[in-house]
This record gives C-alpha cells, sequence and structure tokens, in this order.
C-alpha cells in the first residue's frame, strides 16, 4: 500500500547502536495504523541475539539506554512510577518483578546522583488470576496517589516470530499487554502516559515452528538466564536513563550490590 511508503503516514529508521542492530518505526495515522494492526505511536527494537548468560550485557545495557531515555525525556522534572508486570512464580512471565528486584530505589538515595525525576517508585501489581484485582486499576490507584506523570512498564512478551523470540527487547510509548494480561496497558485504561519495555519470552502458539528452535531455549534453566540477563540489563538501563550522572560501571556495581532476595 502507498500509505506505507508515505513518510506522512509511518517513518522507518534503522541503525546500529554499539554493536545491536535498532530500528525505529513511528506510526503517524490511523491508516498506517490499521493496515499495521498497531496503534499510532513510536515502537524501538533492539536485536540482541539470544539473551543468555552469554550476551553482551555492557554494550546492550548502552544501546538500551539511548531509546528509554528518548522516551522518558519529555517527563523528566516530573515523578515517574516503575511497574515490573507479571508472575514471579512463573519463569516465562517473571521479567518485570525479576527487574524491580533489582532496582531499590530507597539504596539510590546513597548514591548522591541527581536524578531527571522529581520522585520515583517501583510497584508489582501481581497479576490479575491471583490478586482478583484490575492490575490497570491498581497501577493507576499508586499512580494517582504519587502524582506520577508517568509510567514505564516492564513486562514478558508474547511473539509471533520465532527469530524474536528471547532475542528482542522491544519499547514502545503505546501500552503494552503482557502474554499472560487479559487487557491492554496503556494511557487509556492507566489514566497517563505509558512507557513500555518488552522482552518476547514465549511464542504464539500458532507461530510454533520446532525446527526453528532448539531444543535448549525450552529448560528452564535457559529461560531463567534469560530472565537474569533482562533483569539485570533493564534494571541498569534504567538506573542510567533517569541518572545521567551514572555511567555503565557505577549501575551495574549498584544492580550487583543492592539485589533485593
Amino acid at each position: 500500500a502507498k500509505i506505507l511508503s508515505d513518510p506522512c503516514h509511518l517513518e522507518l529508521r534503522e541503525w546500529t547502536s554499539n554493536g545491536f542492530p535498532v530500528s525505529q518505526l513511528i506510526v503517524k495515522s490511523e491508516q498506517a495504523a490499521e493496515l499495521l494492526k498497531k496503534v499510532p505511536g513510536t515502537y524501538v527494537t533492539i536485536m540482541t541475539g539470544l539473551l543468555d548468560l552469554a550476551a553482551d550485557v555492557d554494550n546492550m545495557t548502552a544501546c538500551l539506554v539511548e531509546p528509554l531515555r528518548e522516551f522518558l525525556a519529555p517527563f523528566f522534572g516530573g515523578k515517574l512510577l516503575i511497574c515490573g508486570i507479571g508472575n514471579q512464580e512463573q519463569i516465562t512471565d517473571s521479567l518485570g518483578p525479576e527487574t524491580i528486584r533489582r532496582l531499590p530505589l530507597k539504596a539510590m538515595e546513597g548514591l548522591e546522583v541527581e536524578s531527571q525525576f522529581i520522585g520515583m517508585a517501583t510497584v508489582c501489581p501481581g497479576v490479575e488470576w491471583n490478586t482478583n484485582l484490575n492490575t490497570a486499576n491498581v497501577i493507576a490507584g499508586v499512580a494517582s496517589r504519587m502524582g506520577a506523570d508517568c509510567v514505564l512498564l516492564i513486562d514478558s512478551m508474547a511473539c509471533d516470530n520465532c527469530n524474536r523470540l528471547c532475542a528482542t527487547i522491544q519499547l514502545s510509548n503505546t501500552g503494552m499487554s503482557g502474554h499472560n494480561a487479559p487487557r491492554v496497558l496503556d494511557r487509556q485504561t492507566i489514566g497517563i502516559p505509558t512507557v513500555s519495555i518488552g522482552i518476547p519470552t514465549v511464542l504464539n502458539s500458532d507461530a510454533f515452528r520446532p525446527e526453528c528452535i532448539p531444543d535448549t531455549m525450552f529448560t528452564v534453566s535457559h529461560i531463567s538466564a534469560v530472565i537474569k540477563t533482562a533483569a539485570y540489563a533493564i534494571a541498569s538501563a534504567v538506573l542510567q536513563a533517569v541518572c545521567p550522572e551514572l555511567d555503565g560501571p557505577s549501575a551495574r556495581s549498584f544492580v550487583e550490590h543492592n539485589l533485593i532476595w
């Protein structure tokens, strides 16, 4: 369709950052959104390769900091709520809570570095199946109480492309729906702007192709390694995005020494 080649409707950029391929898709019109089956907004995808313990975490983190800071920049000077979505007891759905474990914000007061936000908080709202509470309402309630200007959502995702399974980091400002989420979490359901970070840890059943996925990707140890690596990288990137004085080694040291058990 001509619409998809018209920069008034759609804009696509591709580049390499810290050794990783990155793409940015900006869906500008409802017509383009309908054709792509996406919500208008900005989507960034970092092709990391398999996210296991052998991943180049330092460069991957540096690559993630750049787009994350751009997404959060409009809200600098305000308050940020960071939400770890998912079920910590289910390995494939534990990315959000595991990332929050690595972001003890109270401990950040000892860093004596300036933050781009005047206030930050973290919350893990749990999953609706366990809590019997609407996750969007829980987040909205906390955000309202603290006067948050933006919500950063971190969650595991499902995907239709086996090449992206445990191999990409995806960011957007359009909201998100994790693979166990019954409804979308976005500005409409939460009440304030959202930025999301997601990693596909589950493949939709209709996209399953045994020949394109190594058997090791289905082991508990492999998924655990993916979650650990991804949570570490995301937590470090969040720290650097909101505290520009922190360099990579400083953020890494903070995350390693302040993990909440």
